[in-house]
């Protein structure tokens, strides 16, 4: 039994069965699996458990920022100027490392309310 990051992993392994990071779902590692999994090429593992790992907000001090302010910071951040920025938000084909790399639909950032890292609360429990 072992736990990982999805994302250290995709390179080394391919879906088998089922759906991607659902619980149950079988996954193979590459038959040209780099180390250290290259001496486990072929082999199937299932996920017993699933975890979302949600990315840390970015956070406005209401303390310090008057309403006004915090609505430009707001419609700034979540505007498609900042989602297309590719610099922030690495297209797949790129080399460039950015923030969020290897961009492949429409991913942004968004607006969430306190309850979305909820998930990451029940961790600790």
């Amino acid at each position: 039994m072992a736990a990982f990051c999805d994302t250290c992993v995709n390179n080394y392994v391919e879906l088998a069965e089922g759906e991607v990071n659902k619980q149950g779902s079988v996954y193979k590692v590459k038959d040209d699996a780099a180390e250290p999994l290259n001496t486990v090429a072929g082999k199937e593992f299932s996920l017993i458990s699933v975890t979302p790992v949600l990315n840390a907000p970015f956070v406005i001090n209401s303390g310090t920022l008057s309403e006004e302010d915090q609505k430009q910071m707001l419609e700034i951040m979540t505007s498609d100027e900042v989602a297309n920025n590719e610099k922030i938000f690495v297209p797949e084909d790129s080399e460039f490392s950015g923030l969020f790399s290897k961009k492949s639909g429409n991913e942004r950032l968004v607006e969430v309310e306190d309850e979305w890292f909820n998930p990451i609360r029940e961790l600790a429990k």
